[in-house]
C-alpha cells in the first residue's frame, strides 16, 4: 500500500485524532488558518453539520444538534482538515505513501497543538478506502477473497449492491472491514457522502461498471497526555493492522499482477 497512487488500488485516507474538547476553539481558528494556509490549505470554510442522537425508551428520544467546524483544503480539493471543538480529521484523495500521509497528518496536529495546547488525546482511528476495479482478465473474483462476496453472485435476479462487515479487536483497538459491491460503479459509503474532496477521475470513470470499496477502519479509545511522537507510533501501528487487513481480504494475484503491490 505505499506503490504510487497510479497502481495502488488506495483512493482515499483519512486519521481522526479526537482530543480534550476546546468550547473556545473559534478564537483560535484565525491563527491556525493563516498557518495551515503557509502549509498548502489556503481554502477555508466554516459550517454546520447536523449530528442526530437517538435515545432508546418508551418514547423514542431523538435530538438534533448543529456542530460547528472548520474546513481547511488544498487548492485543487483532494487533501485537507476538517477541524471540531474536539477533534481533527485529516483526509486525503491524493494519497502516495503512508509516511508520507503521516507526516502530513503530524504537521497539522502540531501546528494545532501551538495554538491550543492539546491537554490530551482519546481516540486515534485510521481509515481506507480501497477501490477494487474489475477488468475482463481480471474479474472481482480474482481480485476479492470469496468470503467477502456472501450472497452476492447467488440470490435469484440482478443484484444491486452487496455490503459484508467483519468487527474484531486487535492490538488494543477495534477494527472494522466492510466490502462494498455495486454492479454501477465504485460504492462510497454512506457516511462519508458527500465527499468534500475532489476524487480520483478513475472513481467517477467506473460508474458504469461492476466494482468493490474495500473500506478498513482501526482505531483505538484510550485517553494519553498528548504526544506528538505517540500519536505517530499509534498511526505507525493503525497502518500495519490496516495493511495485514488489506492482505487478507484480497488475492496474490490481484497484488502482485494488478496493483503490483
Amino acid at each position: 500500500m505505499t506503490t504510487p497512487a497510479l497502481q495502488a488500488p488506495v483512493f482515499y485516507v483519512l486519521a481522526q485524532i479526537k482530543f480534550n474538547r476546546i468550547e473556545q476553539m473559534a478564537s483560535y481558528v484565525g491563527p491556525l488558518q493563516d498557518a495551515l494556509r503557509r502549509q498548502g490549505y489556503p481554502d477555508f470554510r466554516e459550517d454546520h453539520q447536523l449530528h442526530m442522537q437517538v435515545t432508546p425508551g418508551p418514547q423514542l428520544d431523538v435530538q438534533r444538534q448543529q456542530v460547528e467546524r472548520w474546513v481547511f483544503t488544498d487548492q485543487k480539493r483532494q487533501e485537507g482538515v476538517i477541524l471540531l471543538k474536539d477533534a481533527l480529521i485529516f483526509q486525503t484523495a491524493r494519497y502516495s505513501r503512508f509516511t508520507d500521509f503521516r507526516n502530513a497528518v503530524l504537521q497539522v496536529l502540531e501546528a494545532l497543538h501551538r495554538e491550543v495546547e492539546l491537554a490530551y488525546v482519546d481516540r486515534i482511528g485510521l481509515r481506507y478506502l480501497d477501490a477494487v476495479i474489475p477488468s475482463e482478465t481480471h474479474p472481482l473474483e480474482r481480485l476479492l477473497s470469496p468470503g467477502l462476496f456472501g450472497l452476492y453472485r447467488e440470490v435469484a435476479g440482478e443484484p444491486r449492491h452487496s455490503v459484508t462487515e467483519t468487527v474484531s479487536g486487535v492490538g488494543g483497538g477495534t477494527l472494522v472491514v466492510r466490502t462494498l459491491i455495486s454492479p454501477q460503479g465504485v460504492p462510497l459509503p454512506p457516511d462519508l457522502q458527500p465527499m468534500s474532496l475532489q476524487l480520483d477521475a478513475r472513481i467517477q470513470a467506473s460508474q458504469d461498471q461492476e466494482a468493490a470499496v474495500l473500506d478498513s477502519d482501526y482505531f483505538v479509545a484510550e485517553r494519553e497526555t498528548f504526544d506528538s511522537q505517540a500519536v505517530a507510533r499509534q498511526l505507525d501501528a493503525s497502518h500495519e493492522v490496516i495493511s495485514e487487513a488489506f492482505r487478507m481480504a484480497t488475492t496474490e494475484q490481484a497484488r502482485s499482477e494488478l496493483w503490483q503491490l
